[in-house]
């Protein structure tokens, strides 16, 4: 995709945002928010949680479109209007032209603690008994 060879402005505060290495991810020094590109979502979301990883990849994550409540963000790479969406329970935006996701400052760790969460949650009680019981 081309945005990556370019400079992404941050749709918040209109900073230059900093591409993590080796990483598809893009920092806000200014706000604290983060443009990451949907299949490293779900590489971080494998790494944490693997079992609500999509099977379908990239097309099966789920995110519930919801109702635009304050004017739309502009996508980083093409400057677009982003669709609110919501992902464990967070509302993000995404841009599905450019496959990112925004977000806000503690958003990612918010999405990550839901997805331990619902993932803990759908251990047995046995399997949870077990991790508890020969935890390292």
């Amino acid at each position: 995709m081309l945005y990556r060879d370019r400079m992404l402005t941050c749709p918040r505060c209109e900073a230059t945002l900093q591409r993590r290495a080796a990483t598809e991810s893009w920092l806000c020094r200014g706000c604290g928010g983060v443009a990451v590109e949907i299949s490293e979502l779900i590489r971080i979301l494998a790494r944490f949680a693997p079992d609500l990883v999509p099977h379908g990849g990239v097309r099966g994550l789920e995110t519930r479109a919801l109702a635009a409540t304050a004017p739309a963000l502009r996508c980083a790479a093409c400057n677009q209007p982003m669709t609110p969406v919501e992902l464990h329970g967070v509302r993000l935006e995404r841009c599905y032209q450019d496959q990112l996701v925004w977000f806000d400052e503690t958003q990612l760790d918010v999405v990550i603690d839901a997805a331990i969460a619902d993932h803990e949650a759908r251990k047995g009680w046995g399997r949870r008994l077990r991790d508890l019981l020969f935890a390292n």
